[in-house]
């Protein structure tokens, strides 16, 4: 939802927080989820 900004404002933090909370948990496509976002706000923090 976050990621996107369906319905919420898009927040990538936020959406890290979520999928964090949710892989924590084991759900495996925050998972994959997670390390997308992660590589996202690195190279979006690089620029």
């Amino acid at each position: 939802m976050y990621d996107k900004g369906k319905g919420v404002k898009q927040d990538y933090k936020e959406a890290r927080n979520w999928f964090k909370k949710a892989a924590e948990q084991g759900h495996s496509g925050a998972k994959t989820a997670l390390t997308k976002i992660l590589e996202m706000t690195k190279v979006l923090e690089s620029k």
